[in-house]
């Protein structure tokens, strides 16, 4: 009895609140460094994870297509409008970049984007007394003075 009647209550709260599930969704591109845009909002650049919310009419299918990938030279794409999915599990989606100008450009940019990330990575590996804790650091020993980057 009790049993039944939870499962009544969580079926109403389905209902009436609507039910959505969370699908984990990374966006990548190539060459990567593509701005990912969905609908109206900017989400960064790729490699991104995305946590889309949806109706459970489509289980195994979320739509993408409102998600874009602008690379610098102006070149873009959609990302696929029936996307397989599952539930707790990362899904991974590729966008190539159109064979359209600007593809050195774009090359350039992806360098420039894993520059930074790589910089932004090695400083929020430094602690409060300015010591990397990265297994990728460089040391010197000049005048008995250690020096790590």
């Amino acid at each position: 009895m009790f049993k039944t009647k939870c499962s009544v209550v969580l079926a109403a709260l389905c209902v009436t609140a609507g039910c959505s599930t969370k699908y984990q969704v990374k966006l990548d591109s190539t060459p990567q460094g593509a701005e990912v845009v969905c609908g109206k909002s900017n989400h960064g650049y790729t490699p991104l994870t995305i946590d889309f919310l949806e109706d459970p009419k489509e289980p195994s299918y979320i739509d993408a297509s409102g998600c874009k990938a602008r690379w610098s030279s102006g070149a873009s794409a959609s990302y696929p409008a029936h996307l397989k999915v599952s539930s707790g599990t990362l899904t991974e989606v590729m966008l190539h970049r159109p064979n359209v100008p600007g593809y050195e450009k774009d090359e350039r940019a992806a360098q420039q984007i894993k520059q930074k990330n790589q910089e932004k990575k090695f400083f929020s590996e430094t602690d409060s007394t300015g010591k990397n804790h990265s297994s990728n650091m460089l040391c010197s020993d000049v005048g008995g003075a250690k020096t790590c980057l």
